[in-house]
C-alpha cells in the first residue's frame, strides 16, 4: 500500500452536500472516516487499471455496502437520494472509482429495499449489510438499447431461469457476488423486457478487459453468462420487448440520481488539488492567475453543489406516480447532470494549470481527476449531446425516448 497524498484524504465540508436525515449523516460520518484508506492506493489502481479492491474493504469494513439496507437486515437504512450522494460525493473526492463501485451496491439496496418482501431478497440484503454480497449492475450491451437488450432469460415450469448473454462495463465486476442483470425474457406470449439477479458461479465469466480511459479503478470489465441460473425469486417480467416505455424513466432517474454526488466530489478534489498548487506557489505564484483561479473554482462548486442539494431534496418528495411531474423533474436532473460534469471539467482544467507541467507524469491526481470526470460524462443514461436532445424535448412536454 502506498501513503496518500497529504491533501488526498478529507473533503472540505464546507462544500459537501449536507444529508437531510440522522441515517444518513450517520452514513457520512463513516464515509468520511473511510477517505484516508480510499485515497491510499488510488494511483496505484488507476495506473494498473486494477480493481479497487482495498477501498472495497473499508468500505466494508464501516458498514457503507450495507447503508441502503434497511436495519431490519442489518444496514444503515439510508433511504434518501440526497443521503446516498452525500456519502457518494465524500467517496468521490477521494477516489471516483471506489464511488461509483460503492454506487452499485448502494443503488441495488435502494431497489430491493422498495421491491416486494421475500426470504431470498431479505437474505440477500443480509449479505449486502455484513459485506459479504456485492452485487454489480448488468445493464450494458454493445450495440444495444434499454428496451433492446439481447441477454436473455428462459424461464422454466418451476420458476427458475437461465440467464445468457454479454454486458460490457460492469462495474466492480472482478468483486462481484451476485449480477443484476436486464434481460430478455423469453415467454409463451413473447418476449418481454425483465431482470433478475444472477450468482457468480462456473457459468460466469469476468473477462480482464477493462482499460478505459477514466475511472480505471472500477474494473468495469465485460461478463457473460452462459445458462447461469438467476435466484427464483429475483426474475422480474416487465413490458414487451423492443417497445420503449417512458415509464421507465422515473426508475432511471430513481437508480442513478444520487450518482450527481460523484461527479460533485471530483469538483471537490479538483478544487483541492487547485488550493494545494496555490499554496505550493508561495510568494513565487505567477501574479494573480493562482488567486482568480481559485476564486472561480470556488464559485462553481458552490453554485453546483446548491443546484445539485436542490434537484435531490425535490427527487426525494417526488410522488413516482406523477408522470408528468416525472418528465419535468427528469429534465432537472439532467441539467443537473450538464452543470456538474461541467464544473467538474473545468475545475479539473484549472487544477492541471495550476498545477503545471508536474501534472503531465503518469499518477499525478489533476490528471487523474480529469479523466475521472471525462468519463463521467458519458455514464448512463444520457451522454452529452442525448442530454441536450431530452432536455429541449422535456422543455416542450415530449419525451423523445432516447433509452430506445
Amino acid at each position: 500500500m502506498t501513503a496518500a497524498p497529504p491533501d488526498a484524504p478529507g473533503a472540505d465540508a464546507a462544500w459537501c452536500l449536507q444529508p437531510r436525515t440522522p441515517r444518513g449523516r450517520s452514513a457520512v460520518e463513516r464515509a468520511e472516516g473511510c477517505l484516508a484508506a480510499v485515497a491510499a492506493d488510488a494511483e496505484r489502481h488507476d495506473r494498473e487499471a486494477s480493481y479497487v479492491t482495498e477501498a472495497h474493504r473499508a468500505l466494508a469494513a464501516a458498514g457503507l455496502m450495507g447503508a441502503t439496507v434497511p436495519p431490519a437486515h442489518g444496514g444503515l437504512g439510508v433511504s434518501s437520494l440526497l443521503d446516498t450522494a452525500a456519502c457518494l460525493e465524500r467517496i468521490a473526492s477521494a477516489d471516483a472509482s471506489a464511488a461509483l463501485v460503492l454506487h452499485m451496491q448502494l443503488s441495488r439496496g435502494l431497489g430491493l429495499a422498495a421491491g416486494p418482501s421475500d426470504p431470498g431478497s431479505e437474505g440477500l440484503l443480509r449479505a449486502m449489510a455484513d459485506g459479504s454480497a456485492f452485487v454489480a449492475g448488468a445493464a450494458t450491451e454493445a450495440g444495444a438499447g434499454y428496451f433492446t437488450v439481447r441477454t436473455s432469460a428462459d424461464p422454466g415450469a418451476d420458476g427458475t431461469a437461465t440467464v445468457s448473454g454479454r454486458k460490457i462495463m460492469v462495474s466492480g465486476a472482478p468483486a462481484a457476488t451476485h449480477f443484476a442483470v436486464r434481460l430478455r425474457v423469453r415467454t409463451p406470449d413473447g418476449d418481454r423486457l425483465g431482470s433478475a439477479i444472477v450468482p457468480r458461479s462456473a457459468a460466469t465469466t469476468v473477462a480482464d478487459d477493462w482499460d478505459g480511459l477514466g475511472m480505471r479503478g472500477s474494473a468495469s470489465g465485460t461478463v457473460h453468462f452462459h445458462d447461469a441460473e438467476a435466484l427464483p425469486w429475483s426474475l422480474a417480467v416487465r413490458g414487451p420487448w423492443g417497445t420503449y416505455d417512458p415509464r421507465a424513466l422515473g426508475g432511471r432517474m430513481l437508480s442513478s440520481g444520487a450518482m450527481l454526488g460523484i461527479y460533485l466530489g471530483l469538483a471537490t478534489a479538483a478544487h483541492r488539488t487547485l488550493l494545494a498548487a496555490l499554496r505550493r506557489a508561495g510568494a513565487d505564484r505567477p501574479g494573480a492567475w493562482l488567486d482568480a483561479a481559485a476564486l472561480r473554482s470556488e464559485r462553481e462548486l458552490a453554485g453546483t453543489r446548491a443546484l445539485v442539494e436542490l434537484f435531490l431534496g425535490r427527487l426525494d418528495d417526488h410522488d413516482p406516480a406523477d408522470g408528468r411531474g416525472t418528465l419535468a423533474l427528469a429534465r432537472e436532473w439532467q441539467l443537473c447532470r450538464l452543470r456538474s460534469h461541467d464544473t467538474a471539467l473545468a475545475l479539473s482544467d484549472l487544477a492541471l494549470s495550476a498545477a503545471g507541467a508536474s501534472a503531465y507524469r503518469w499518477g499525478h491526481p489533476a490528471a487523474r481527476i480529469l479523466r475521472d470526470a471525462r468519463a463521467g460524462q458519458y455514464m448512463q443514461p444520457y451522454g452529452p449531446s442525448q442530454a441536450a436532445e431530452f432536455i429541449r424535448a422535456s422543455g416542450e412536454g415530449t419525451d423523445p425516448g432516447l433509452m430506445a
